[in-house]
């Protein structure tokens, strides 16, 4: 039996290293990269069914770290960091905020961009203002289209009822990709796309 080993648990690569110890422990680190320490006598199944079981907490935990500036990053490379994602984003945005807003038939009466993070989007429906997570930046553009749909329909439709994901299924049928790409948190090395 191999003492370090690699799984995959949904297109997520899971390190697996067996060691003397009586319970499973499960690590995200800050580079986002999953780890789990094993029992020697627990079987690979139980290993799986374990990642399986916490890969909601996994996704959040991924999405915190990978947004979050690295142990390795200055402050002032994390905020020339943020200040390129704001200019690529003014930038889509210009075109896709007239975009959504023509095909959906819903307008904000403000856009705004920050760094947040716990939430790829926030809507306040009373006022009508939308914000947007500079990180989507780093993402595929259909991410940052997925979360424009999402804020608008949330100006019709507070919370998430079946009703709000077939609104947004209906104007934006891919919605369930993009969205896993977000859970996943691994954004493009080079932002833009």
């Amino acid at each position: 039996m191999e003492r370090i080993y690699e799984i995959q648990i949904r297109g997520i690569p899971v390190k697996v290293e067996r060691k003397s110890i009586k319970h499973l422990y499960l690590r995200v680190r800050a580079d986002g990269s999953v780890s789990v320490s094993a029992p020697l006598r627990v079987s690979k199944k139980r290993i799986e069914q374990f990642v399986e079981e916490k890969l909601e907490w996994i996704l959040k935990q991924r999405n915190t770290r990978m947004t979050s500036p690295s142990p390795s990053e200055s402050p002032k490379d994390y905020r020339r960091k943020m200040e390129n994602y704001q200019r690529i984003l003014t930038e889509k945005l210009s075109v896709l905020i007239p975009k959504w807003e023509s095909a959906t038939g819903l307008h904000a009466t403000q856009w705004k961009l920050r760094d947040m993070k716990t939430r790829w989007g926030s809507c306040t429906p009373s006022s009508g203002r939308i914000r947007l997570n500079l990180q989507l930046a780093a993402y595929p553009t259909l991410c940052l289209e997925y979360v424009i749909v999402h804020e608008l329909v949330h100006l019709k439709i507070p919370g998430h009822p079946k009703k709000f994901w077939e609104t947004v299924g209906y104007y934006f049928p891919e919605y369930k990709k993009a969205r896993d790409l977000l859970r996943q948190g691994i954004p493009y090395s080079s932002p833009g796309n």
